[in-house]
């Protein structure tokens, strides 16, 4: 084995370092061309077995997984600052090894590690990491830079996505579910994922690409947000983590603005309303117009629902006439506040008389004053009928 060993070193720096004390050692007048040599015996074991018999006898020799050069392999892996080699077929590596790489003056480069798959991991020290020569002649050599591997096997994709679910005030959402689509390769569905306790929302395991993450189901109370996000999962994703941050997606409830007017459409203060469902039954009440003659209506869950005033301004009719709305169950990004408007009519000691069109309010459009007069009139009309009546039949 130490022979085996040695020679190995031996030919490592042949393929890598035209430098190497190999070279010194025979004299050579040429430096060879820094490519993968010929198929060689040079290292293969003498009692190497037929191909029949191969995967036995590797099976039998190979180190146990948690062997010293195995353990220290996996650390460089995961550390991303190193090549890999592939040797020669003829090169037949029946354990782990673990080999110092220097120059022809004995200074350290770095460790090659070496499989039994037959790929050697080159771990190069800092400085060398450092010197464009050393790295030009690895890759020149064949060597590739970075490239994840564990025990010879490159790993799955190593991208991912993360972001927040949240409400208008910044509190996380739960049981929202979005939809990973690849969009270079025709919006193929890849991932399924939904918001946990806080908000937050994970998916790993993604090749490099063009995404694009789509609300599917929005969260109880919630209208879907169709806001998409977009994102790319860059190619280094093949050798190291990369994670995309999206920031927040925000879910939105409904908004209702109710506007309370006079006839010549001036803002009216001091009108009362209340909120009820389909069903009829009340949700908000006791709410009363401003200055502006506005309410501002919010945390409407997408459904049906009516607006009806309870209490007229000083001086004006009541006008409680229900008023149904709709909220949405998606939008795109916030949506658009809805508006109801109301008119009232200024009480007056007149009679006020329609001409067929409809009164914008939902009572009579009169006051108890206005029925007591017409009482009076209808009464003395039938009292004046009575009397022609009787005047007429007392002549005959």
């Amino acid at each position: 084995m130490k022979k085996i060993t040695g020679t190995l070193t031996v030919l490592l720096m042949v393929i890598l370092f035209s430098f190497s004390p190999v070279w010194a050692a025979q004299g050579a007048e040429t430096k060879p061309t820094p490519t993968a040599p010929a198929k060689t015996d040079t290292i293969k074991p003498a009692d190497k077995s037929e191909p029949a018999d191969k995967g036995s006898s590797e099976s039998a020799d190979k180190m146990e997984p948690d062997s010293s050069a195995a353990v220290e392999k996996a650390a460089v892996l995961k550390s991303g600052n190193y090549y890999t080699f592939k040797l020669p077929e003829s090169v037949i590596i029946t354990e782990e090894l673990s080999l110092p790489l220097t120059d022809k003056n004995g200074k350290l480069y770095g460790t090659v590690y070496v499989g039994t798959d037959g790929v050697a991991v080159i771990a190069l020290s800092e400085e060398a990491a450092g010197d464009a020569e050393v790295t030009d002649r690895l890759e020149a050599a064949g060597a590739e830079p970075a490239v994840v591997q564990t025990l010879g096997t490159q790993t799955g994709p190593r991208g991912s996505v993360v972001f927040k679910k949240q409400d208008e005030n910044g509190n996380g959402l739960e049981g929202a579910r979005f939809e990973v689509l690849k969009t270079d390769e025709n919006n193929r569905t890849v991932a399924a994922v939904t918001s946990g306790a806080d908000g937050s929302v994970r998916c790993d395991g993604l090749e490099p690409g063009t995404y694009r993450a789509v609300e599917t189901e929005a969260p109880g109370g919630f209208l879907r947000n169709r806001e998409v996000m977009d994102f790319t999962i860059s190619d280094s994703a093949q050798t190291q983590p990369v994670v995309v941050d999206l920031g927040v997606h925000i879910s939105y409830q409904g908004r209702l603005s109710i506007l309370k007017m006079d006839e010549e459409r001036n803002p009216l203060a001091g009108a009362s309303f209340k909120i009820l469902d389909a069903n009829g039954y009340t949700l908000q009440k006791d709410m009363v117009t401003d200055s502006d003659g506005r309410i501002w209506v919010s945390n409407l869950a997408p459904g049906r629902y009516q607006v009806m005033e309870t209490e007229a301004p000083s001086g004006y009719h009541l006008d409680a006439t229900p008023v149904s709305f709709e909220v949405a169950s998606e939008a795109e990004g916030e949506p658009t506040a809805m508006e109801v408007k109301a008119v009232n009519v200024r009480r007056s000691s007149k009679l006020k008389y329609s001409t067929g069109t409809a009164s914008p309010n939902a009572d009579t459009g009169v006051d108890s004053m206005d029925f007591l007069g017409l009482g009076f009139v209808a009464i003395a009309a039938v009292i004046a009928a009575g009397v022609m009546v009787y005047q007429k039949t007392k002549h005959k």
